[in-house]
């Protein structure tokens, strides 16, 4: 699965609807025209509560506090930031396979929350623009801005791993450790606990 169709800006969490037992909405939207045109404005103005999380402030429609992880600038050794697995429309990678998570399943974050993400940062499920690339430091670092994994629970944040776990990350976690966390390719050693 793409983590977004090209031209259309579809987003990797508009194509899981179908397995989030949201089958009648995936069937609404139109995929052969933009995510934002006139036909999809409905269905994409849904709010979903798999997408929302329960201490969200943010009060729009379509909204999402979930992002795809493209990556990391932390501890890069090579490929740059794009070395994650989820990427938004602007950028022209084709799409990751399970061959391509060199670092392991378990050990590789697609999914975060990002709290901070907001409307004019592409904070819509239905938007391809619902990806970052985790870049400034620790967990719930909110000075870092809308690219980082930030919740508002007390601690920490959850985040979806490419085997399809769910963990909440301590933000006590080391910072080289997330960067390590938010790659596919670096082939780093990640020691952590959850």
């Amino acid at each position: 699965m793409p983590s977004v169709t090209r031209h259309t800006g579809h987003a990797w969490s508009s194509r899981t609807l179908p397995f989030l037992e949201q089958v009648n909405l995936y069937e609404e939207i139109n995929y052969e025209t933009g995510w934002f045109a006139p036909e999809n404005q409905t269905p994409a103005s849904t709010r979903l509560s798999v997408y929302r999380c329960p201490a969200s402030w943010k009060n729009y429609e379509g909204l999402t506090d979930y992002c795809g992880i493209s990556g990391s600038w932390i501890n890069v050794n090579r490929n740059g930031s794009r070395n994650g697995v989820l990427f938004p429309e602007t950028t022209r990678h084709r799409s990751i396979r399970v061959r391509d998570v060199l670092d392991g399943l378990s050990s590789t974050i697609c999914v975060a929350e990002g709290v901070a993400v907001s409307q004019q940062h592409g904070g819509y499920w239905a938007s391809g623009m619902n990806c970052f690339s985790h870049d400034d430091g620790g967990i719930n670092n909110l000075r870092g801005g809308f690219k980082e994994i930030a919740s508002l629970h007390p601690n920490g944040a959850n985040v979806v791993f490419c085997d399809a776990s769910v963990h909440f990350l301590s933000q006590a976690i080391d910072v080289d450790t997330i960067g390590a966390l938010c790659t596919r390719n670096q082939q780093e050693v990640v020691k952590w606990e959850f």
